[in-house]
């Protein structure tokens, strides 16, 4: 019956999908992806909206930039001047900094 077909689509090693989260179209909020932090409502948000960097940053030393774009620059300033290298949808949730070691040696395999 209906009850073993639907037990049958379930299957133990299948990943549930992730929770839909309801937002309101027109509530405002902040992207949290680096480099952008505007100001949006999901209605206004499109796939080219967002600004962003890719990647992480990194500060070695006196050299400051971001994995993504490959500048480094030595003040703070023009390290925050840095222009975003990628595009996308604003996300309110995205994931916070994580920092990197920036290092001139070459990584060694054993």
């Amino acid at each position: 019956g209906a009850v073993e077909e639907q037990t049958e689509a379930i299957r133990d090693d299948e990943t549930p999908p992730a929770p839909v989260v309801e937002v309101d179209p027109d509530a405002m909020q902040t992207c949290k992806r680096p480099g952008c932090g505007e100001k949006f409502t999901e209605r206004q948000n499109a796939d080219d909206a967002c600004r962003f960097h890719a990647g992480q940053p990194i500060f070695h030393e006196t050299k400051k930039g971001w994995s993504c774009c490959g500048t480094l620059v030595y003040d703070f300033d023009d390290f925050l001047k840095i222009p975003p290298c990628a595009r996308g949808r604003h996300d309110a949730n995205a994931a916070p900094l994580r920092f990197q070691k920036h290092t001139d040696k070459a990584a060694t395999t054993s």
